[in-house]
Parts: C-alpha cells; sequence; structure tokens
C-alpha cells in the first residue's frame, strides 16, 4: 500500500475501537489500514514511553539548588539528633 496520510479523526475512531475491545485485526480489516500502522498508533496512545515519544523534563540548576536549600537542614538536624551517621 503506498503512502497515505491518516486523518486525525480516523485516529480517533481506531482508539475507540481498541477500548471498546476489539482486536487488532478486527480494527484492521475494518478501517483498512495496515496491521504495523495500527499496532504504532496504538502504542502510541497507551504506552507511549514504549515508542520513545515520553519527553522526561531534565531538572534546572535552580531547581535543584532550591531543593537542597530546603533538604540539607532537615537532613543535618535529623542524623545529628538521632546519633546516626550520615
Amino acid at each position: 500500500m503506498a503512502y497515505r496520510e491518516v486523518p486525525r479523526m480516523e485516529i480517533g475512531e481506531l482508539i475507540r475501537r481498541w477500548q471498546d475491545g476489539q482486536s487488532r485485526r478486527r480494527i484492521v480489516t475494518s478501517t483498512g489500514l495496515l496491521r504495523n500502522t495500527v499496532g504504532k498508533y496504538l502504542a502510541t496512545a497507551f504506552w507511549p514511553q514504549a515508542r520513545g515519544y515520553v519527553h522526561y523534563p531534565v531538572s534546572s540548576g535552580s531547581f535543584l539548588k532550591f531543593m537542597h536549600m530546603r533538604i540539607d537542614p532537615w537532613y543535618k538536624a535529623y542524623y545529628n539528633n538521632s546519633g546516626q551517621t550520615m
């Protein structure tokens, strides 16, 4: 099958069918999409980390300094009062 752009409504229909309990094979036959395409869209919709589409934000330096200022006094006070070593 040649490249064909899949409209957003069709992707929504594919996801709705999956949530209704239809099998992938039935979705493929009813929509006319390729099996791999259906699998790719379902994986992206329900398991984005499996396809590498999840963005994990990196903590900025200012946020880390802020958290260090809040945690460090508590940490020192806890371990100084409990008699445990760090």
